[in-house]
């Protein structure tokens, strides 16, 4: 009975359309074109005032690309300035996150006067670090596509 069952299907199976991937959409990108920046242990310490816990600014930011690369700044502000990454090509500017709080644009430097750019939110939870000190740290795994 299994045995003519599946003559029976087969002509099916054999005339069903392929479906396509879409996260595919056709080749493959080149790797050669982009590398995926995995960020972890981010952590911010801002000042806030202790009566209206307004954030007044960033003191500090840390993180990690690719588990072993360190970056870090001192009041590193939200917008605009970029800071390197532990003598690798590696730089970062902090930004506004678009869904979240927080953002990192990344540089790659590839060649002279030639570069890898991409940006992302890092997902983060902030808590009291005591006195007129919030702490925010990442929460979930990110990863920034820079091409």
């Amino acid at each position: 009975m299994k045995f003519s069952a599946a003559i029976l299907l087969a002509p099916l199976a054999a005339a069903a359309p392929t479906i396509i991937n879409p996260a595919h959409n056709g080749t493959a990108p080149d790797p050669s074109t982009y590398e995926n920046v995995n960020i972890s242990g981010l952590s911010l310490r801002e000042s806030i005032n202790a009566t209206t816990t307004k954030v007044l600014g960033i003191e500090r930011v840390d993180f990690y690309i690719n588990g072993n690369v360190s970056c870090s700044a001192v009041s590193p502000g939200t917008q605009g300035t970029v800071f390197g990454c532990d003598g690798t090509p590696y730089s970062f500017g902090l930004i506004n996150g678009t869904t979240s709080q927080f953002g990192l644009r990344l540089y790659k430097q590839t060649s002279p006067f030639a570069g890898w750019t991409g940006s992302g939110d890092v997902e983060t939870y902030c808590r009291s670090g005591g006195g007129a000190v919030e702490i925010c740290e990442q929460v979930t795994p990110s990863t920034i596509v820079i091409s």
